[in-house]
């Protein structure tokens, strides 16, 4: 996967004059680049994402990787991108219309009057409907995937799950009808009800040995035919 470094407006628009004019790939900081559909943010301050980016570039975003702490602002940036009805290049000629985010350096804090957790939360109803998602990988520190997270995401066919995850939210997943499998965190110890219900293409799945709590439903109406469940799920 190829990405684009933005530092800065002015940055980005001197690269993409530069690869439209000669169409060649170069190397910047180690990034590949490539355009018009990856491009990599390094987000310096919550709340900065969307500003990074110019406006006519946001619609032909394929791919994008973030790095750095992100705010409420910056996830709904996000989840506009992956809830677009289309993709148009920067000529507006329609694009094979997918989604691919990898959050994977990202920072996603759970936010309260004792401060900010130390660990990410991937928030309730984040992707909900999007239906560009192809592709998620998860925070490197992500402790859980809130309720809905990824509610009827139906192109969503593979989650890059760190081994922190350690909840599932109830219906996080349910509806992904493009799932196939899932690689489960080491350290989940629980999937709460109707988690990956109705992801009826889901047909492996290794539940780790820590879990502790399947909840009601959590597999209903997949493709898995048969399941190991560990000796430590209590329920």
């Amino acid at each position: 996967m190829n990405y684009l470094l933005i530092k800065s407006k002015k940055a980005l628009a001197l690269a993409v004059l530069m690869l439209l004019s000669l169409n060649i790939d170069a190397q910047t900081n180690g990034l590949d680049i490539k355009m018009p559909d990856g491009v990599y943010v390094v987000v310096s301050h919550p709340g900065e994402l969307k500003s990074k980016i110019p406006e006519k570039m946001v619609q032909a975003i394929r791919r994008m990787k973030v790095k750095g702490e992100l705010s409420n602002d910056d996830l709904s940036f996000l989840r506009s991108l992956a809830g677009r009805s289309s993709v148009r290049d920067t000529s507006g000629n329609r694009l094979d219309p997918f989604f691919d985010l990898d959050l994977s350096e990202a920072y996603i804090p759970l936010r309260g009057l004792l401060g900010r957790s130390p660990g990410s939360h991937i928030p309730d109803r984040f992707m909900s409907n999007c239906s560009l998602l192809r592709t998620i990988s998860l925070p490197w520190n992500t402790e859980r995937v809130g309720n809905e997270a990824f509610r009827d995401c139906q192109n969503l066919s593979e989650v890059q799950m760190p081994s922190s995850v350690n909840d599932l939210g109830s219906l996080a997943f349910r509806g992904c009808s493009s799932l196939v499998d899932v690689d489960f965190s080491k350290s989940l110890k629980t999937i709460e009800n109707g988690c990956f219900e109705d992801c009826k293409k889901l047909q492996r799945v290794i539940l780790p040995d820590a879990l502790e709590n399947i909840g009601n439903t959590a597999f209903r109406n997949t493709g898995i035919s048969k399941i190991h469940i560990p000796a430590n799920v209590k329920h």
